[in-house]
């Protein structure tokens, strides 16, 4: 699927010294084949976020890929937020005053973060008020002597993503028409768990069943 990929703007400072940092820039057009698992923010009193680490795992075999990875080299407080599996972020609010100090983001399993401060200008995110677009990627601003001065985010529609995790579904269901491979899936299903065992069968389904099925998915 041709999955196009829209970015908001950079909230927060940009100035001659800034150095970009950029998720696109890491994994290009292949971004959508990686799901966030990990937000690490580096934290200094009034300063804010001073550096930022995300981590990414392959879709197909859950490796894992840092990509902005950057901090000033002064003393501070770590926050993390772990992902669970198949949760994306759905909003974003920020703050800032002469740079970003803080954003926190909720996610669509009702759970929210907040990393850095709070008491700045409120900047809640239009991309993200209808509740239909999920972050699939994020790009920075650094500088070395503030840190994260700004942030964006790559983000797509919720309904066109759950279409892309779902054309799986249609190759798999149209290689079980070869009976070979049909057999030797069938043959080793009492060693599959109960998902795998649920897709199995779904795509078995007459094709207006499947269909049915896609359409309560995706609902």
């Amino acid at each position: 699927m041709d999955i196009h990929i829209k970015e908001t703007d950079c909230f927060g400072s940009i100035n001659n010294d800034s150095i970009s940092y950029d998720d696109i820039n890491f994994f290009g057009k292949s971004l959508i084949l990686f799901e966030l698992s990990k937000i690490k923010c580096f934290v200094k009193g009034n300063k804010g976020i001073i550096g930022i680490q995300l981590t990414y795992k392959f879709r197909e075999n859950d490796q894992e890929y840092k990509t902005i990875d950057v901090k000033t080299n002064e003393e501070c407080i770590e926050q993390e937020f772990i992902f669970l599996p198949k949760e994306y972020i759905t909003n974003i609010i920020l703050w800032k005053k002469d740079k970003l100090i803080g954003f926190e983001i909720t996610t669509d399993k009702y759970r929210n973060y907040r990393f850095g401060l709070d008491n700045g200008t409120m900047i809640m995110m239009n991309e993200f008020s209808s509740g239909k677009n999920i972050v699939v990627g994020l790009y920075a601003k650094f500088n070395i002597k503030e840190g994260i001065t700004a942030l964006g985010f790559y983000y797509i529609d919720k309904k066109t993503f759950s279409f892309f995790q779902l054309s799986g579904l249609f190759f798999l269901r149209e290689k079980l028409k070869n009976k070979i491979y049909y057999d030797s899936i069938y043959k080793d299903l009492s060693k599959l768990d109960k998902e795998s065992i649920a897709v199995f069968k779904a795509c078995l389904l007459p094709k207006n069943s499947f269909i049915g099925v896609l359409r309560y998915i995706i609902a």
